[in-house]
């Protein structure tokens, strides 16, 4: 699966994507978003260390089901075989 890794440090201001500092409401929100991507990407649901998330860990089986699915369709899509690797 990818790896996503963001350093706790990296905010928008650093990479200078945002023309003023992000709120702190925001900030949140987009840890949260951050969050959730990564635990897509990791490909497992959340567990008790997060109890806040798990009722989205529906949510985040499609989405791991999903993003799957969509690598291998890239992977695979010349014609390629498991052999080839």
């Amino acid at each position: 699966m990818l790896a996503l890794s963001v350093s706790v440090s990296s905010t928008p201001e650093t990479f200078d994507i945002v023309s003023s500092t992000v709120d702190v409401s925001s900030r949140k929100n987009l840890a949260q978003i951050s969050k959730v991507l990564s635990q897509v990407t990791s490909g497992s649901e959340f567990g008790d260390d997060t109890p806040s998330y798990i009722p989205i860990n529906e949510y985040v089986k499609r989405a791991i089901l999903q993003i799957t699915s969509w690598l291998f369709e890239g992977r695979y899509s010349h014609d390629c075989t498991l052999s080839g690797i």
